[in-house]
Formats: C-alpha cells, structure tokens, sequence
C-alpha cells in the first residue's frame, strides 16, 4: 500500500516537483530528468530518491506489474521527460526557443532555394533573350547575297571599252610606256614579304561600287573601290579611295587601268590585283551597283550635302542617263541649278553627284565626293531608331554582295555601337606627289608609285592615322 501511495505521488505532475524541490535542487534534476533513458535506469533513480532499502523488495511484490511497468514507460520517454523538464525550468523562454528554431530553420532552408530560383529564372530570360536576339540577326543576315571568293575562276577572254577610251587621244611616247610596265612587273616582285603584314585590331573590307547602269549590262567594272579599315586600337575608321586610272598588272591580263580588274574576274581578281600591287592584305568585300546605292540612300531618307551649280549641271545629266536605264522620263529627279547650296539628295541624285568628275579637280574630286557621301551615311546611321534601322536592313541587305561570314556579321553588329564613336578619316591612292598622268591604249592612266603609297597606307591605317 506505501509503494502504491509513493507511486501515485509521482505521476502527478504538482506533486513530483515538490518533491523533487524538497529532495534538491532545481538544476540537478532537471540534470537527472535529461539523463534517464531507460525503465532500469528509472527504477534505481526511484531507488537512490527513496532511500529505502525494503523499496526494490515491495516494488517486487507489487501484484499488478503490467501497471507498474506502463508508469515507468510513460516516464522514461525522452519527449515527455524532456517536456517535463521544459517545464520544471523557465518554460516561457524555453518555449520561445522552441518556436523560433523552426522559423530559423525555414529561413535557412527557404533562402537558398529563393536564390536559386531567382539566378534559374535569369539565366533562362538571358538565354531566352539571346535565342531571339540570334533568331533576328539570322533572318537579316539571309537577306544578304552570299559570294564567297573562289581559288578558281574563270577570266574572260574581252571586256567592253572603258567609258574613258578616246578614239582620237594620242598615246604617251612608247618609250616611257615601256618604263612604265617594266617598273609595275617589277614591283610585283619588290616588297613581296610585306604582304604578310596584319593586325588583329585592324579589319580591312574593300567596297566595291559597280557601274552596271544597264541592269542586263555582265563584266561591268568597278566605278569605285574604297578600302575600309576598322582600327579599334587607334579607334579610327580609315576610308581609303583607290583611284580607279591606276595603272597595275592584273594577273591573266598583264597591265591595265585598276577598274578593270573587276570586270575580267570578279572581286576575286580585283582583291588579288590591289594585294599584289599594293601590297595589302585583303580577303574581305562589299559590293553595291548604282541601284543598290539609290536603294540604300532613300532607306535613310537621303543624305545632305553641299552641292554647287556646277555641280548640279553635271548631275543632272547622269539623272537623265539613269532615267533613261529605268525606262523613266529624262527629267525626273533634275536639280534646279538656283537651288544650290545645302541639299537633300535622294538616291538616284547621290548616285549622280558621286559620278561627278568634269568638275573640281577631275577623278580626285569625283573619289573625294564619294567618300563624302559615305561619311553622310555613316552620320546618319548614328541617330537611326529601332525601326528605322528595321526599315533600313529590308531595304539595304538585299541590295549588298558580300563574302562576309555569319559570325563576321554578328561581330561587326555587336560592336557597331563602339565603331560609330569612331573617327573617319578620310585618304586617297595615289597620294599628292606620288603619280603621273600618262596616255596608254588610248585611255587616261595614272602612273603611282607604290612603294611611297603603301608607307603612306601602312602609317595612315595602322599609325596615328592622322
């Protein structure tokens, strides 16, 4: 009966504190309670709080031991030992804790998912951006026409007669013409080892404009060869004219006027031309005709430029030839000689002032006003917007041949914000001082010397370009 009445005791909760006050302190049990595991274990804890030795006798003789055992269950379970003690010792603090831990937890676990969803959910949206980004350069990049240079083709056996040929011009004295082609054969031979020079910062793509003013017209020559050269350690854009009387070999033809490389072999013949005679590296090209250029200059909405009256008299009558090629009336498009001064031109007017070569300082003014019109070009493409630049690519691309890879297109793209910041600089083949005026087969020639041009080129591109 004791033993019963003791047990009794301690499974109430008010009473087993006191008890457990009265036996020690608040610390040691609380000690005690976390160390008990075991219903052995329980038992001889009973045994040493008792103090009785005749305690194990009677818990023994105890006649229900299924009750006593589920009693000394329920109190050697650690979460309810543990609540007890929770609540033997500060069990607001400890209860506190307790709802804290969780929420801390939550965060930790919660905070690196919320970053690696959020960096997921970017580099999805970069890739994403990217993907149509490519998809819409891809489509522009289709509407360009694709020519890539060959390492064979074909010469042809005879080309029309220059423009220039004049029936009654008394050639140069034979003697001097001979100096002439010994001193050009010659250079194909001297300075050969400077070819290989190049510069990875230095892009260099020759434009070539085509004069083909009758569209069924085959073997046209090149009316302008300009070479652009993207510096991006000067951060410069040299635009340099090669003047199209200039006197070179052309391999497979032997010597002629430059422009006429172009039309015995494509621009695989006139790139091989200027590199063997100049000495410059070449393997890049863009090529317009005259129609492509006026489609070019009405997508930007013409280009402003100064124009005289004499100059406007000379236009005016390429107007009427170009009207004539397209079936139009010969006077669409003329220029009133009283409105000279600053002027917009369209396209088939700027195709008109960049022929101009009666006027001014003859071929040299004609090379100097074609690269005034690019510079107009290139100023304007700096302000274009989103849709004009749209309106220009559907315009422009499909009027342009060119040998320029996807990726080379995408690089010129990407970085097309940088190279308009670029200063253009402007240059000529052959410079001031450095050619002659010579008669040959009857046709006006230049004859340069190409080692001071080439310096000249080499120090202007890749120097200060000043």
């Amino acid at each position: 009966e004791e033993v019963i009445e003791e047990a009794e005791e301690i499974s109430e909760p008010e009473e087993v504190t006191e008890e457990a006050e009265e036996i020690s302190e608040l610390e040691e049990v609380t000690e005690e309670a976390e160390e008990i595991s075991e219903p052995e274990e329980v038992i001889e804890e009973a045994e040493e709080i008792s103090e009785l030795d005749g305690v194990t006798e009677e818990a023994e003789e105890i006649s229900e031991p299924e009750e006593v055992i589920e009693e000394a269950e329920e109190i050697s379970a650690p979460e309810e030992v543990i609540e007890e003690a929770e609540e033997i010792s500060e069990p607001e603090e400890v209860t506190e804790e307790a709802e804290e831990t969780p929420d801390r937890d939550k965060k930790k676990i919660s905070m690196p998912r919320k970053i690696i969803v959020a960096l997921v959910s970017m580099i999805a949206m970069v890739m994403l951006i990217l993907a149509v980004g490519y998809g819409v350069f891809v489509h522009y990049y289709n509407k360009l026409n694709h020519q890539a240079l060959r390492d064979k083709y074909d010469i042809v056996s005879q080309i029309d007669l220059d423009e220039d040929y004049d029936e009654n011009a008394q050639d140069s004295p034979a003697e001097d013409i001979a100096n002439l082609d010994k001193y050009v054969l010659g250079n194909l031979v001297e300075g050969t080892e400077e070819l290989k020079f190049d510069d990875e910062n230095v892009t260099n793509i020759l434009l070539i404009g085509t004069d083909n003013r009758s569209k069924s017209s085959k073997n046209s020559r090149s009316d302008s060869m300009i070479i652009a050269s993207i510096n991006r350690n000067t951060k410069k854009i040299v635009m340099t004219s090669v003047m199209r009387d200039t006197y070179v070999n052309i391999s497979g033809v032997g010597n002629n006027r430059i422009n006429a490389a172009y039309a015995y072999g494509g621009p695989e013949l006139l790139i091989s031309t200027i590199e063997k005679n100049f000495k410059i590296s070449l393997d890049k090209y863009v090529q317009v005709d005259f129609y492509s250029f006026m489609d070019i200059v009405d997508a930007l909405n013409g280009v402003t430029l100064d124009v005289s009256d004499a100059e406007i008299e000379v236009m005016n009558d390429y107007i009427s030839g170009l009207n004539q090629c397209l079936g139009l009336r010969k006077d669409l498009d003329k220029i009133n000689e009283s409105d000279a001064g600053v002027i917009n031109l369209n396209g088939k007017q700027a195709v008109a002032y960049s022929r101009v070569r009666y006027v001014g300082n003859a071929d040299f003014g004609r090379t100097e006003r074609q690269r005034k019109v690019l510079a107009e070009i290139f100023k304007t493409a700096k302000g274009m917007s989103v849709g004009e630049i749209n309106n220009f690519a559907n315009v422009a691309l499909p009027s342009i041949t060119t040998n320029l890879t996807q990726g080379e297109v995408l690089s010129l793209v990407v970085n097309s914000p940088e190279y308009l910041t670029y200063d253009l600089v402007s240059a000529r083949m052959p410079l001031d001082g450095s050619y002659k005026y010579m008669t040959i087969n009857k046709m006006s020639v230049l004859g340069v010397d190409f080692a001071e041009n080439r310096n000249y080129w080499y120090e202007t591109v890749y120097g200060s370009g000043e």
